[in-house]
């Protein structure tokens, strides 16, 4: 009777195991049931229902879920302006060199300009720096994280950054329709005080909005012809009318200074 008594305990003892692996296994089904995702972010439309078998024998994307505070903006520069930007970097105390990219220089208070025109309300700072530059296009790709609290910005939306690259006191500004552009020449028509128009080559610099810095070539007082370029030719004598500055309040832009016309047809 002792026998019998443990032989059926020993098989009962089984049957609680087995019930206790059954209680498992039901527990590990449960929870694939509920899927977590790994980060915090914004979720993409799902692929599947709720109720679907995923995953058996391979991967099933549910969806695509996007960290978008903060958002990374990329944006590719020339090498020109990625070189003025080291340069003015290395010269001043701030921003320094960032470890994580290289010894690449980094910056802060990067302004975004939205697809409609509007200007973002947060500012910018440069994170990573693309170790080359791209041989197709001649740029160097920029990662730029931008705080995103309101989640205004989307993946995939187009936007323009405005970085200062450079301050210039007392530049000298003329308007770009001025300056004429020839197998990368730029000139300019000058009509100096007795009249007489001349062509004068210029250095240009960055553009400000519609006007041009004229690094060299063109002094401060100098009548600068904008209007009837395709009239004038060197040496001709005109009559020269000033304009407002572009951009006045209440003034169309065009024309701006001066308007030149061939002498004997204005007195």
């Amino acid at each position: 009777e002792l026998d019998n008594a443990r032989s059926e305990q020993d098989a009962s003892r089984s049957q609680v195991e087995a019930a206790k692996a059954a209680v498992e296994k039901a527990t590990l089904d449960l929870s694939y049931t509920r899927v977590i995702a790994p980060i915090s972010g914004l979720a993409g439309t799902t692929n599947v229902k709720a109720g679907n078998l995923v995953g058996r024998g391979e991967s099933t994307l549910l969806t695509t879920i996007s960290q978008i505070d903060p958002i990374l903006f990329k944006v590719g520069v020339s090498e020109a302006e990625y070189l003025r930007f080291v340069k003015r970097a290395s010269a001043t105390s701030t921003p320094k060199p960032s470890g994580r990219t290289g010894g690449s220089p980094t910056a802060e208070g990067i302004e975004l300009v939205l697809a409609d025109g509007s200007k973002y309300t947060h500012t910018g700072r440069i994170t990573t720096v693309d170790r080359a530059v791209d041989p197709t296009t001649g740029t160097l790709r920029l990662e730029i994280n931008f705080p995103n609290p309101e989640l205004l910005l989307r993946p995939g939306q187009f936007g323009r950054v405005q970085l200062l690259l450079e301050n210039k006191q007392g530049a000298l500004l003329v308007q770009q329709r001025a300056v004429q552009e020839l197998q990368n020449l730029y000139s300019v028509a000058l009509v100096d005080g007795s009249g007489k128009v001349s062509f004068r080559n210029v250095k240009v610099g960055p553009k400000v909005d519609s006007l041009w810095v004229i690094e060299e070539g063109v002094k401060p007082g100098d009548k600068v012809v904008v209007e009837g370029l395709q009239r004038i030719q060197q040496g001709i004598t005109v009559v020269a009318k000033p304009a407002p500055p572009a951009g006045a309040p209440g003034v169309p832009v065009a024309p701006s200074q001066p308007t030149p016309k061939p002498a004997g047809e204005a007195k």
